[in-house]
């Protein structure tokens, strides 16, 4: 009998949405074992995930009733599918979506998902700096370094989300300063914790 184990796992991002349906889906799937969150956090605003990262091991498999339901955002699940890859951990979902190298797709969709993290994070990087490149044409801000829009400042931290690159270089990255990213990020953790692959686990400071 095969040893490679099947964990489901089910995310809202509110308390008024039907968690239950995608916990009982899961159930009905056969899983070892569910794990959920309720709401939008980073990682280390998920208990569940965290839980369900300590109970697993090479082999096994993460199920899911749709791949947005690992993350609030593209390059968070893209993140999330390729680590859970190096840890030999597959993502399949009930539709039969599936990263596990043994099935039929499997490599080729794994592949896919890493070469799409890369050029997601390609395209926000390209689309905020250009933003502000147009606002530094139209004369609005002059020498200084400028200021990020709402939309850009999502955008950043969709990147400080994703935790594959050290925040001086995502500053270096986006054009703006250390101390701006560095406020924006301590904003933010009012409202919600970071992730802690960023390495950081205080408030940050320039």
């Amino acid at each position: 009998m095969s040893s490679f184990r099947t964990f489901g796992y089910g995310r809202v991002s509110t308390v008024g949405q039907h968690l239950e349906r995608q916990l009982d889906a899961l159930k009905q799937a056969g899983c070892t074992r569910v794990f959920s969150d309720i709401g939008s956090g980073a990682k280390t605003n998920r208990p569940g995930l965290s839980a369900l990262r300590d109970h697993l091991r090479p082999g096994d498999t993460v199920l899911v009733t749709s791949l947005d339901r690992l993350g609030r955002s593209m390059s968070g699940i893209l993140s999330l599918v390729h680590e859970l890859a190096e840890e030999e951990v597959s993502v399949e979902t009930l539709d039969g979506l599936s990263t596990d190298p043994r099935k039929p797709g499997g490599k080729i969709l794994l592949a896919v998902t890493a070469a799409m993290a890369e050029v997601e994070r390609d395209l926000i990087i390209e689309r905020t700096n250009a933003g502000l490149k147009s606002a530094r044409a139209r004369g609005r801000i002059g020498g200084r370094k400028p200021r990020l829009t709402p939309s850009q400042e999502h955008a950043v931290l969709s990147v400080v989300d994703a935790g594959q690159q050290s925040l001086t270089a995502i500053a270096d990255d986006f054009n703006i300063s250390r101390s701006t990213l560095y406020r924006l990020i301590n904003r933010q953790r009012d409202h919600q914790a970071m992730p802690s692959n960023t390495g950081i686990s205080g408030p940050v400071s320039s």
